[in-house]
């Protein structure tokens, strides 16, 4: 194993509530370890490994306590307790190389991905090697053209191995780095979920800032400035009482602006010139 980072003090902020000043939560990141693993199994949509023996698991432990109430569920991960889960029974391969691991959980998921997986980029190259290991990501960042955009800005020089996630893979050796910004997947039901559940480092939030700046092409905006932006969302996902909020926001100058619309250069774009910006 290689540390190559030790466990920093930080913040979090709980929801800002009108009448109330603003919390701020203490807490602390997690130390950043690389492991080399053999002899595994893996989904490119989870964090946790299979020994090839399919006795044992192992995953990224994302909680400091030892309460029974977290969750890592994945799409292949159907259940789990202290001592059992239950997995799906998928197809297995093997791949006579060594490999960089960065899939996860929410893989496909704009925040997780940039804050969780990606952000690991900052330490390919404390891996012996690095430059010529390829970089394993779930097929999904592949059909997305942003965040395939996104992981070419972090992973340039480097081959690329989209994989399927409804199989098993094995590598010769597989890397794995910890995530340098985390948030617990899950709780169970009926317990709350805590601003201390999530842990941010600045340093991280900075080095992915300017990465994304650096690759940023203005050729490729073809959209205005939006002074007041409004985040609005097309998809049904999650869904609030948007219009009710957006025309609220409307009569103080917002403008629902839509970034699945757009494409990673002008979603930069719109961040970088904005005053203003309100979404949920």
């Amino acid at each position: 194993n290689i540390v190559v980072k030790n466990a920093e003090k930080a913040v979090t902020f709980a929801p800002k509530e009108f009448d109330k000043n603003e919390k701020i939560v203490e807490t602390s990141t997690f130390p950043i370890i690389i492991y080399a693993l053999k002899d595994v199994f893996f989904t490119t949509n989870a964090s946790y490994f299979l020994t090839k023996n399919l006795k044992e698991i192992y995953f990224e432990k994302l909680h400091e306590d030892e309460r029974d109430i977290y969750l890592y569920n994945s799409e292949n991960l159907l259940f789990h307790g202290d001592k059992l889960v239950k997995l799906n029974n998928l197809p297995k391969f093997f791949h006579d190389i060594e490999a960089v691991f960065f899939g996860g959980i929410f893989t496909n998921n704009y925040y997780h991905f940039l804050f969780e997986i990606i952000s690991k980029a900052e330490y390919l190259e404390k891996i012996p090697g690095s430059k010529n290991l390829d970089i394993v990501l779930d097929i999904s960042i592949q059909q997305n053209n942003n965040l395939k955009t996104v992981a070419e800005f972090f992973l340039k020089g480097y081959n690329l191995l989209y994989l399927r996630q409804d199989q098993y893979h094995s590598f010769k050796k597989l890397w794995f780095i910890t995530a340098p910004n985390s948030t617990i997947p899950n709780v169970i039901e009926g317990i709350k979920y805590e601003s201390k559940f999530t842990k941010i480092s600045p340093e991280s939030v900075s080095y992915i800032r300017s990465v994304c700046l650096k690759n940023y092409d203005a050729t490729k905006v073809s959209i205005d400035k939006v002074s007041k932006v409004f985040i609005a969302r097309k998809s049904i996902f999650r869904k609030y009482n948007e219009i009710e909020v957006l025309e609220i926001a409307k009569k103080y100058g917002f403008k629902a602006v839509y970034f699945e619309d757009l494409n990673i250069h002008e979603q930069i774009f719109v961040l970088q010139n904005a005053d203003y910006v309100l979404g949920s």
